[in-house]
Order: C-alpha cells, then sequence, then structure tokens
C-alpha cells in the first residue's frame, strides 16, 4: 500500500525523535558511569591524603601505649558483657555527663587541719563535692572501722618494686598497685606476681597522660581507660575496677563517667612528698609523718621511685598493726 505525501512526513518525524531519545540516554548513562568513577577516584584520593591505606584501616590496634592526645573520630556504642568488658558510653551519654556535672579541673590534696579523728579536713571538703553529686567515692576505706589500706603509685618501674612485693610478702600484707599500660606490658613478671600474690591491680588510664587526664576532653580520658582494660584482660586475664586520677587532677565529671564505666574512683586521706625519685628523704621522719596521720579508714598513697617509700613500709606495718589497725585492701 502506497503511502501518502503526509504520512511519509509523520513516519520521519516519529523515526527523527526516536533517534533523538535513544542518543540522549546513551549519553546519560555514559555520564553517570563517569561520575561514579570521579566519586570513587576522589573517595581514594581522600583517602591517600589522610595515609590510610585499605590495609591500615583494617589492621588491628597496636600494643603500644596510647596517648590520650590523640583524636578520636568514633565513639563505640555502650557494650557490657557481664562482669569482664569495660563499658564504652555513646556521645550521648558523655554530653549527658558533661551537661549534668562540674567538669572544672581540680587539684585534690589531703592536709591542712585535722579533726578529732586525726582526719585531714580537705579531704571531707573533696568528699563532700563528690557525695553532693551521688557518687561513690573511696577517700576513705570506711572512717567507722579500724583499719587502713596502702595503694602505690606505680607510673614506672625505679628498680624497688620486687623489694617491695618481698616485705608485703613476708609480712602476709596486700596492697593496691595503680599502674598505666606501658608499665604492664613492659614488665609482665611483676604484674604476674602481683596477681599470683592477692594485691590488686588499679588503673591510671592507659597513656599515663601528662599533667593528669582529666585535662583531656571526656572521649579522649574514656577512650585511654577503656583501651587499658581491654589490654589487661587480653594480655592477663585480669578486670581492673579501681581507678586513681594521676597528678592528683580531679574532676567531678570524670568521676561520673569512671563510675559509670564500671570503675571505683580512688584517691587517699594520707600520703608524702615521695613522687621525686633524686629527693634525698629521711626515713625516720618519713615513717613518723605516716604513722601520725593514721586514722579509721585510712588510705595511704605511695610512689615507688624512691627508695624511702619502700625502705619504711615494714616499719609503717608494725606501727600500724601495735595499734590494732587491721590492713585490708580496698573495698
Amino acid at each position: 500500500m502506497r503511502m501518502d505525501k503526509r504520512s511519509w512526513i509523520i513516519s520521519g518525524a516519529v523515526f527523527a525523535l526516536a533517534l533523538a531519545f535513544t542518543v540522549f540516554c546513551g549519553i546519560s548513562i555514559t555520564n553517570m558511569t563517569d561520575s561514579g568513577k570521579n566519586a570513587e577516584n576522589e573517595s581514594e584520593e581522600i583517602a591517600l591524603e589522610s595515609g590510610e591505606t585499605e590495609d591500615e584501616a583494617d589492621a588491628a590496634p597496636s600494643l603500644e601505649e596510647p596517648s590520650a592526645e590523640e583524636a578520636v573520630s568514633e565513639v563505640p556504642q555502650s557494650e557490657s558483657a557481664g562482669s569482664t568488658a569495660v563499658t564504652r558510653l555513646t556521645q550521648e551519654e558523655l554530653d549527658t555527663l558533661l551537661a549534668n556535672y562540674d567538669n572544672t579541673v581540680q587539684t585534690y590534696y589531703a592536709s591542712g587541719e585535722r579533726d578529732s579523728e586525726n582526719r585531714a579536713q580537705s579531704c571531707f571538703t573533696f568528699e563532700d563535692q563528690f557525695l553532693l553529686n551521688g557518687l561513690n567515692v573511696r577517700i576513705f576505706n570506711d572512717y567507722t572501722k579500724h583499719r587502713a589500706s596502702l595503694t602505690f603509685i606505680l607510673l614506672y618501674e625505679g628498680g624497688y618494686t620486687e623489694k617491695l612485693l618481698d616485705e608485703l610478702s613476708e609480712l602476709s600484707v596486700k596492697a593496691t598497685f595503680f599502674i598505666c599500660q606501658n608499665y604492664a606490658a613492659s614488665y609482665p613478671d611483676i604484674i604476674n606476681r602481683m596477681i599470683s600474690e592477692g594485691h590488686v591491680i588499679g588503673s591510671v588510664g592507659a597513656s599515663n597522660a601528662e599533667g593528669g587526664l582529666a585535662n583531656y576532653g571526656l572521649i579522649d580520658q574514656m577512650n585511654d581507660i577503656a583501651n587499658f582494660d581491654d589490654f589487661m584482660m587480653a594480655n592477663y586475664n585480669y578486670k581492673m575496677n579501681l581507678f586513681y586520677p594521676a597528678y592528683d587532677t580531679v574532676s567531678i565529671c570524670q568521676a561520673a563517667m569512671v563510675e559509670k564505666m564500671g570503675y571505683t574512683y580512688c584517691l587517699y586521706s594520707a600520703n608524702y612528698m615521695d613522687y621525686d625519685a633524686t629527693s634525698v628523704i629521711d626515713t625516720e621522719a618519713f615513717r613518723e609523718a605516716m604513722t601520725g596521720k593514721a586514722h579509721n579508714g585510712v588510705i595511704y598513697s605511695f610512689h615507688t621511685c624512691n627508695s624511702a617509700s619502700i625502705d619504711i613500709i615494714p616499719g609503717l606495718i608494725n606501727d600500724l598493726q601495735a595499734q590494732e589497725y587491721e590492713i585490708v585492701l580496698i573495698d
């Protein structure tokens, strides 16, 4: 059948439209493919600029001592696996803590006037701040009981720890040792001995952050404490539950976070200026001063970097036992 001129024109127009549509779709698909490749290339360039490779992203965390200054880009969700897993807080939970608790950094001290029970007034000043915020902090180990507790800050090895453990073993006394991750990684024999002999190991956090962990962001503090907790579980199968704020830098907000993570915030009610390894300390005056600070529930704090702190321990224990103090671990 022959087609008239009008039909030919219509058929030509339809064919032209169809051809144009086909060409348009082909161009669009090509552009979409190119855009996808460009986006993928841009992502690879960003990764290279940040110094992170695919292999590094999948690598296991380093066992080296973490730094509190390092930025943390992601906050893990809250998790708890019975009594063996530390609780990591969400960003929302951390923000709530900052909104509800004072994050002002203070320097703790146990000195000044003493009450009728021989307890330094400054201890109550700080304890009241924590109690008013509903926090369970150990400054005393129950001052309704005639007992004493020994704690040692062990951030690096001064060469005296084995001697101290020998002294404690001979006198059948248990103590608490607050350590950092670098120490735990460097002295496994000492750590294993502490555990096997019934001493308690507490945390100052992984990094022993300069100036005290309280000076850093809350998320960095949380991860510093949690990372060390993970390290002790992985390497010693040991769950820590006591935390001491090194350098005596404290905050109400930090104490609240530590408690929410499953730790008890520990301070002390009697100490001495024994933190300088090079200082010469009169051991007789040192022992007399520490014995003179005894009171119900006293928590003693020593630094193991100075030999004098180790030398006075047998005499101090004898003095306390002569006054019928029971020497116990922190509850």
